[in-house]
């Protein structure tokens, strides 16, 4: 398994269908964050397998070949604890409560509406890696 870098940046995952909004993300974050980003949800599962330094995935909801929830039901049923519990936020455009809660259901920790504001954006990471620091989680 790869080694964590020698660094005290916390590395989150991306997962957009779409190049532009990947490249907000990590025009956002890249100061804060380590940030490695995927088009491919499939190709992104296998690194998050296969990596133990990720700390978080933002998520897009809709993509083509896998959704949101799916990739998120994958994470928790099928990887190993810790990574199992690892923090998800869900990407979404949609204002829909039902979606919204439907994120929820699927074992994702919160939802960040899209177009991407980076105050709550920022401030949703904190909150979600203090809350799994508290926890004691890796």
């Amino acid at each position: 398994m790869p080694q964590c870098e020698e660094t005290f940046k916390k590395t989150i995952v991306a997962i957009d269908d779409t190049p532009e909004n990947l490249q907000l993300i990590v025009d956002i974050l890249k100061d804060r964050y380590r940030v490695k980003t995927f088009k491919d949800p499939k190709k992104a599962l296998e690194y998050l397998f296969s990596n133990t330094c990720v700390d978080l995935i933002l998520l897009d909801i809709m993509m083509p070949e896998m959704d949101g929830m799916e990739v998120t039901q994958i994470v928790r049923r099928e990887f190993p604890a810790p990574k199992c519990h690892m923090p998800i936020l869900a990407l979404t455009a949609s204002a829909n409560p039902v979606d919204h809660d439907r994120c929820l259901a699927s074992g994702m920790n919160d939802v960040l509406h899209k177009p991407l504001d980076e105050p709550q954006l920022i401030s949703k990471i904190s909150n979600v890696l203090a809350v799994q620091a508290s926890w004691g989680a890796p």
